[in-house]
C-alpha cells in the first residue's frame, strides 16, 4: 500500500492477513480457529498517528480451540477467543465454559481470563475479567406472531490498576414480528473507585425495521455511547471524547421495478461535552439491469453539515462475467471541510475503487481490490500532480 500524507511525504506498507477456521483437532471434537495481521511500514509517516516508532506490527486476532457444535452438552473454548453469547465482552485470553440444551435454544455458563493490550493486542496481566452469561432463542411457527426472538445477557467483573473492581451488566434482545423487527440493549457499570458509587450507562441502543414487502423496507437506529473505562488504542494528536455521544440513523429503500430502485438515508450526531454535532443525508438511484447481462449502474449523492462539512457524488457499476466473476467499480468526487481546529482543512478530491471476486474452482476464490484517491484542491490551491494515494490487495480463499 502506498499513500501521500498532508506534510508532503509518503509511506509504503506491506501487510499480510491470515485466517484459518474450523480445522478439526484429531478426534477430540475440538476445532481450531485463528486469525492474524502482520504489518511493516517501509517509509514511516511524517506524523505517525498510531503506535509511532513501531515499523513492524503483529496482531493476533484469534487463536482458540473450541467445541460448540454438539447436539447437547458442554461447550468449551480456550485460547485467544471472542466469547459467544456474552454481549459487550472484548477479546479475551482465557476460557469459556457453558452448557447447551439439545435444541440449541438455551445456553449458560461462565468465562474468565485476561484482556490483552488495546494498542498491540500483546498478552497482558494488567486487566483480568470473569463473569456469567446466558442466551435464549425462541423460534415461532407459521401461525405465530413472533417468528424469531433471542436474548443474551452477561454479568461480569473486571479489574484494572487505575479503576479497581468494575461490575458490569450487559444485555440485548431481538424480536421478529411479521414484517417488523425490533432490538435493543446496553451496558450498565458500577465502579465505586471511579464513579463515586453511582451506576453509569456506558452503552445503549435501539433498532427498528420494517419490510412489508420484498420491494419496500425502512429502518431507524438509535445509539448512545458513553465514556468507557477500558483503555482504548490511542491515536496521536487526538483527544478522547469523554461525554456521551448520541447517534440517530434512518434508511429506506423502494424497488419500483426490476430496472429501477431508490434508496435514501439520513443521520444526526452529537457529542455531549464539546457540543460538536453533525447531520448528513444521501440519496441513490439504482439501475440493476441497465447493461443487461453485463450489470447495472448506481448513481448517488451525499451531503453533511456540522463539525465536518462535505459533498459527494458517485457512480458505480456492478457487473458479472460468465457467472463466475463479479466486479464492482466506483468513481467519486468529494469535497470536505472541517470547522475545527482553527486552521480549517479544505480538500477536494477524486476517488475510485475496484473490486473483483472470481471463482477459480468450486473450492477456491480469488479476490482483488484497489483504492485510488487524488486531491484536486488543497486549501483552495491546486494540488501537486504527485499527490495521490493508492491501496491494493489480493487474497485467495479456499474451503476443503
Amino acid at each position: 500500500m502506498s499513500q501521500a500524507d498532508p506534510q508532503g511525504g509518503s509511506y509504503t506498507q506491506e501487510r499480510l492477513d491470515g485466517a484459518i477456521h474450523g480445522v478439526e483437532i484429531g478426534g477430540t471434537g475440538f476445532r481450531f480457529d485463528g486469525a492474524f495481521s502482520a504489518i511493516r511500514w517501509n517509509q514511516p509517516l511524517a506524523v505517525e498517528r498510531f503506535r509511532a516508532g513501531t515499523p513492524n506490527q503483529f496482531y493476533l486476532w484469534e487463536a482458540e480451540a473450541s467445541r460448540r457444535q454438539q447436539l447437547e452438552g458442554t461447550t468449551v473454548a480456550v485460547g485467544r477467543l471472542w466469547p459467544f453469547h456474552a454481549p459487550g465482552l472484548t477479546l479475551l485470553d482465557g476460557v469459556q465454559l457453558g452448557r447447551q440444551n439439545q435444541a440449541h435454544t438455551a445456553e449458560g455458563g461462565l468465562y474468565g481470563g485476561l484482556i490483552p493490550s488495546a494498542a498491540s493486542l500483546a498478552p497482558s496481566f494488567d486487566i483480568w475479567a470473569a463473569g456469567l452469561y446466558g442466551a435464549l432463542t425462541q423460534v415461532g411457527s407459521k401461525a405465530s406472531a413472533i417468528r424469531l426472538g433471542r436474548q443474551e445477557a452477561r454479568v461480569g467483573v473486571w479489574h484494572g490498576a487505575d479503576t479497581g473492581l468494575v461490575s458490569e451488566l450487559d444485555a440485548l434482545t431481538q424480536v421478529w414480528i411479521g414484517p417488523l423487527t425490533a432490538g435493543g440493549g446496553g451496558r450498565l457499570r458500577w465502579a465505586p473507585e471511579v464513579d463515586r458509587g453511582r451506576p453509569v450507562i456506558e452503552r445503549a441502543y435501539l433498532d427498528f425495521g420494517a419490510q412489508p414487502s420484498l420491494n419496500t423496507r425502512a429502518g431507524l437506529h438509535l445509539r448512545y455511547v458513553g465514556a468507557t473505562l477500558l483503555p482504548d488504542a490511542p491515536l496521536r494528536a487526538e483527544i478522547p471524547l469523554q461525554g456521551g455521544q448520541l447517534h440517530a440513523l434512518a434508511d429506506a429503500q423502494l424497488v419500483l421495478s426490476p430496472r429501477l430502485a431508490l434508496a435514501a438515508s439520513a443521520g444526526a450526531h452529537r457529542e455531549g461535552d464539546t457540543g460538536l454535532h453533525q447531520i448528513h443525508g444521501g440519496a441513490e438511484a439504482r439501475f440493476p439491469r441497465l447493461f443487461g447481462d453485463a450489470g447495472g449502474l448506481w448513481v448517488g449523492a451525499e451531503v453533511e453539515q456540522g463539525w465536518m462539512q462535505g459533498e459527494s457524488l458517485y457512480v458505480q457499476w456492478v457487473g458479472r462475467f460468465a457467472e463466475r466473476v463479479q466486479v464492482l467499480a466506483r468513481a467519486s468526487a468529494n469535497g470536505t471541510r472541517f470547522e475545527t481546529p482553527a486552521a480549517v482543512w479544505n480538500l477536494h478530491e477524486l476517488g475510485g475503487t475496484l473490486n473483483v471476486d472470481g471463482a477459480l474452482a468450486s473450492w477456491l476464490r480469488l479476490r482483488a481490490w484497489s483504492l485510488l484517491r487524488a486531491p484536486i484542491l488543497v486549501q483552495g490551491e491546486i494540488a501537486p500532480s504527485v499527490s495521490f494515494g493508492a491501496v491494493a490487495g489480493l487474497s485467495l480463499v479456499g474451503a476443503i
